[in-house]
């Protein structure tokens, strides 16, 4: 499910701003972090029915733990939460650099996580995640901006 969870994530997200305006002005940790988690966390539950890349990569152990993508929690944990958290709302470039940032701790965060990438990538797991970085970043960067635009 190539990046269909982050992209649901980021829907959750929006979602949930719009629902709580103060989620998206915010820079407190113990709230964003929490909910990026939680965002993820629900993104990866409604996408597991359709997740064949993980069902056909796990062929050895089928607990239902051990299909979830919980590497989609770590990144939407460390991508949303870290951008969401520093950046600052009034600079667009510097909100332009945290969305890199951001979606490069994410990519990093979920690499040990992704069984699926793992075993489809073998030892270049970390290159394909870097790879996700630009399209993570550029998410962000768009959610954020049409947080800012809704909301002024």
């Amino acid at each position: 499910m190539f990046c269909a969870d982050w992209e649901l994530g980021l829907t959750l997200w929006f979602g949930l701003s719009k629902l709580h305006p103060p989620l998206s002005s915010t820079n407190y940790p113990l709230l964003v972090v929490p909910t990026a988690a939680a965002t993820g966390g629900a993104a990866v539950l409604a996408l597991h029915p359709f997740d064949f890349v993980r069902g056909s990569t796990n062929t050895t152990n089928k607990s239902f733990l051990k299909t979830l993508s919980l590497s989609t929690v770590a990144f939407t944990t460390f991508a949303f939460g870290s951008y969401l958290t520093f950046r600052e709302k009034s600079n667009k470039l510097n909100r332009f650099a945290w969305a890199f940032g951001a979606a490069f701790m994410g990519a990093m965060a979920e690499v040990p996580l992704d069984d699926a990438t793992i075993k489809m990538a073998d030892n270049r797991a970390v290159l394909l995640a870097v790879t996700r970085v630009p399209q993570g970043a550029i998410m962000l960067f768009a959610l954020d901006e049409a947080l800012i635009v809704n909301t002024s």
